[in-house]
């Protein structure tokens, strides 16, 4: 499986801001760049600054800079489930199966395991025991963005199960928000769901 690193601190939109707040792309984009990634494995080329900039015209931001889940859904990609896990180990198997059938599952985890939670959102790409392995937006360069959950969440005896506190599952569907080519992103107003 080929995946598309994107890095939220990459120079060419690390400082644009993050939906309608002051946070940018490089500090708090970590979903956005995530979603890129999916989108574009699913050939909707699009970029996290491109993304950010349809987000932000298409009311895929509520609150600033909350994401809108829905609103991704006329670029190719509809959610099949969320998952709650914050106070019982995640279901590992589910994620498991949902990749195994080319679905997407995007997570969350805690920045530094230990005290107050920090969120962090990663790519979910493979589950073995042991090695659980993601795309992280957070890492300083694509290649070393395809990393795994253990060697940067899973401290203090942790394993993945308890390193992820919530999880979105998409699927991929029929994209209307493309030009004729499939190449870029263009802009639509119909069929997105608000807040």
């Amino acid at each position: 499986m080929t995946v598309t690193s994107y890095i939220q601190r990459d120079a060419r939109w690390s400082r644009d801001r993050l939906g309608k707040s002051r946070e940018t792309i490089g500090s708090a984009g970590c979903l956005i760049t995530c979603v890129a990634s999916m989108l574009t494995d699913w050939d909707t080329r699009i970029e996290p600054g491109e993304l950010n900039d349809w987000l932000n015209l298409h009311h895929g931001y509520v609150k600033g800079n909350r994401f809108v889940w829905s609103s991704v859904r006329t670029l190719g990609a509809s959610v099949k489930g969320y998952v709650a896990c914050v106070k019982t180990p995640a279901p590992m198997q589910r994620f498991a199966s949902a990749l195994e059938v080319g679905r997407v599952v995007l997570v969350m985890v805690d920045w530094e395991p230990g005290g107050e939670v920090e969120t962090h959102w990663v790519r979910l790409l493979r589950v073995m025991p042991g090695e659980t392995a993601i795309m992280d937006p957070w890492q300083p360069t694509p290649e070393l963005a395809i990393t795994t959950l253990e060697k940067h969440y899973c401290l203090g005896g942790w394993d993945a199960a308890l390193a992820i506190l919530r999880a979105t599952i998409y699927e991929r569907t029929a994209a209307i928000g493309r030009d004729p080519d499939g190449d870029r992103v263009v802009g639509l107003s119909d069929g997105l769901e608000g807040a």
